[in-house]
């Protein structure tokens, strides 16, 4: 338990407590489960937006292929590593 100054009066008080015994001022808290989810949310936005078009395009087409292979459209499941391979290059090229 440590002392801190209130804000009020410059008394020093326990950090536990509530109010200050000397003056009354209530003691202002982090509410720090009120930014927990506002964080949340901004991080997936901003992981979602450093997503590259041409990658979110490449795992399109390798589901795509992946479920031509399940219903025997497609030989192996390398063609489609393949396909996602070539589209990423494709995608990095400037």
């Amino acid at each position: 338990m440590a002392l801190i100054a209130c804000t009020e009066c410059r008394a020093e008080i326990s950090d536990k407590a509530a109010a200050c015994p000397s003056c009354g001022a209530k003691i202002k808290r982090f509410k720090w489960w009120l930014w927990l989810p506002l964080a949340a949310v901004l991080a997936f936005f901003a992981l979602g937006a450093s997503v590259p078009q041409y990658e979110s395009d490449a795992r399109a087409a390798r589901n795509i292929c992946e479920q031509s292979f399940a219903r025997g459209a497609v030989s192996s499941l390398s063609e489609c590593n393949r396909l996602y391979d070539d589209m990423i290059v494709k995608g990095k090229k400037p």
